[in-house]
């Protein structure tokens, strides 16, 4: 009888943490959805909505990409605690399906392969572990953010989903 207790108050307490992280994914995924509908110019809004991912995510940096048209490249336009990122990479969105289907062997792939609309990470040296999550907006990508110093194993699946929801 003692046994099967301690069983089910370990199961209510795993149940317990479950529901705060559940909670704070959610506080984080509304302060989000806060900024983005203020009247602010993106730039404005990119500090504070990384600074709220990095709430839930256990990475020690992040960052945006936006995609720009001429040339046809990604950009980096804000970095926090992310210095080691590529600055400035050409894109063709044409290379999309030969960069889902190969072997991501680079940073530089796993962005691009973000920008194709798929998470992606790239496992580099202890400063280059970077997960990769497409920004969209209405079915089209605009950018990728990316977490650095990521420890991919310790990213739960809900995790995962919280990040297309912020992408």
């Amino acid at each position: 009888m003692a046994e099967r207790t301690r069983a089910l108050q370990a199961s209510k307490e795993q149940l317990r943490d479950k529901i705060i992280a559940r909670s704070r994914e959610l506080k984080v995924l509304n302060t989000i959805a806060e900024l983005t509908t203020a009247a602010r110019k993106l730039p404005d809004i990119l500090p504070d909505v990384l600074q709220q991912a990095l709430r839930v995510v256990p990475a020690r940096g992040a960052a945006v990409y936006l995609l720009r048209e001429q040339p046809p490249r990604l950009e980096l336009v804000y970095e926090e605690n992310a210095q080691c990122l590529i600055p400035l990479l050409p894109f063709d969105g044409g290379s999309c399906n030969a960069l889902i289907e190969g072997e991501v062997s680079n940073l530089g792939e796993s962005l691009k392969e973000a920008a194709c609309g798929h998470m992606s990470f790239f496992a580099g040296n202890e400063h280059q572990n970077c997960l990769n999550v497409p920004l969209c907006c209405r079915g089209k990508v605009l950018g990728v953010v990316t977490f650095s110093e990521v420890h991919h194993a310790g990213i739960q699946p809900e995790v995962h989903e919280l990040l297309f929801s912020i992408g």
